[in-house]
């Protein structure tokens, strides 16, 4: 029986539609919901890209942050509390892996200085560390795209930036050191086959994400099978 992935969040079809294909390219179930009840019937949860987190969730005053959803925040905030409780594994994309690490006490720059070099779309090299999820998945250097004008700041707590870019400013990937939950800056939805962005993609040099979602259905199979005993 095919693994049941929970994607939360964005309202956009054809947004949505990247990650539906990701997770059907990779053999998975895949639900969506822009506002999901709590629900943990999934065997892992996906928190996409999308509008800034409101920064009351990490202590600060609106900085620089654009189009905040608070009712989306705070049907993150449920979700996200309940998997991580359950010890279900979660990977978070874009707004996702700065959500993740708000909840974990981090904090975000609302408005990167840099932020035309990563906004719409675009390629760049990055740097990974060799033992991170992202390093023995792609190696320690290699090009990914860029939709954001926020970063992580401080990290939170039980997590390890694993990914940054060419220049070290800003973190590209994380993973949580004990549990399932890891999480990229940039969006490996539209680097896999099927997505109107791919061809593009790939004649960039970009990397193929389809290895990033079979990892992650893998890690929730080992977690499905570890507590089917």
């Amino acid at each position: 029986m095919a693994l049941k992935i929970l994607i939360q969040g964005n309202e956009k079809p054809d947004i949505v539609a990247d990650y539906v294909n990701a997770i059907k390219l990779v053999g998975a179930e895949p639900t969506h919901r822009v506002y999901s009840e709590l629900d943990l019937d999934f065997d892992g949860l996906i928190l996409s890209g999308g509008v800034d987190v409101h920064p009351r969730y990490y202590g600060q005053e609106i900085n620089g942050s654009i189009g905040i959803d608070e009712k989306r925040d705070k049907t993150e905030y449920d979700l996200f509390n309940a998997y991580f409780k359950a010890g279900k594994p979660i990977f978070g994309i874009c707004r996702g892996c700065q959500f993740i690490n708000v909840m974990l006490g981090g904090t975000l720059i609302q408005h990167i200085d840099c932020h035309e070099r990563h906004a719409g779309g675009k390629f760049h090299k990055t740097l990974a560390l060799k033992d991170g999820f992202i390093g023995k998945l792609y190696g320690e250097e290699f090009i990914t795209n860029s939709y954001h004008h926020q970063a992580l700041c401080k990290i939170g707590e039980g997590l390890k930036a694993v990914q940054w870019s060419e220049n070290g400013s800003i973190i590209e990937a994380i993973e949580h050191q004990s549990l399932p939950i890891f999480a990229v800056q940039w969006h490996p939805e539209r680097m896999v086959e099927g997505s109107p962005y791919y061809a593009e993609a790939i004649k960039n040099g970009i990397i193929d994400a389809k290895k990033l979602f079979e990892y992650f259905i893998h890690v929730c199979e080992k977690y499905k099978s570890l507590k089917g005993k």
